[in-house]
């Protein structure tokens, strides 16, 4: 791991689905946006500011309902065409006999391009089946929620399933994080900001 840049602060896109839930989406939200901030005013430190710059990014900017009926109101969409520092896919409401490929085109492509100009991609529970449709964890280690392990199994084959792990950074310069259950979002938020913060 790079030893932390601290003069910048760091864009984290959220990405947020009708599949999402909230306490996920808005968790990671919540968290990473207090990065710094909340050192702070807790210690009146001058020099304390914010480390990341969390943004909710839908397909588009208008407004949406997520799982339970939540209101997602995202900063930005896909045609923005904005690069992030990170992307991170919170979990996904999925049937355990459904088909998970294909399912969300605009956005494996939008993850893509991400990825293609050099955005660490991360994903929380069943958030790795869009990092699998996406083809980004072909012969990559990757961990999910141990729920859908069978499915994640029957329909991305090519990719090594390690259900049994809570976190599993791989890739080149370990740009691709996978995080397991639905509470391993906390997981995830610690290794980055140990990652980006020290």
């Amino acid at each position: 791991m790079p030893a932390p840049d601290k003069s910048r602060r760091v864009s984290i896109g959220l990405l947020a689905l009708p599949e999402v839930t909230a306490g996920v989406l808005y968790g990671l939200y919540d968290i990473l946006s207090s990065v710094g901030v909340a050192w702070g005013e807790l210690t009146g430190d001058p020099d304390a500011s914010a480390r990341f710059e969390a943004r909710i990014v839908g397909r588009t900017r208008e407004a949406f309902a997520c799982t339970g009926g939540v209101p997602v109101a995202p900063h930005r969409g896909f045609s923005d065409n904005e690069t992030t520092d990170v992307i991170i896919v919170p979990d996904l409401t999925v049937a355990l006999e459904a088909d998970p490929r294909g399912r969300w085109p605009a956005a494996a492509e939008w993850i893509r391009g991400q990825y293609a100009s050099g955005a660490i991609v991360c994903s929380v529970c069943t958030g790795s089946l869009l990092l699998a449709d996406a083809g980004l964890l072909d012969g990559e280690e990757a961990t999910t929620h141990w729920g859908i392990a069978d499915l994640f199994a029957r329909y991305f084959p090519a990719v090594k399933l390690r259900a049994e792990r809570v976190l599993v950074p791989t890739g080149p310069d370990q740009r691709i994080v996978t995080s397991g259950g639905a509470a391993s979002w906390e997981d995830l938020t610690l290794y980055l900001i140990a990652r980006y913060c020290g």
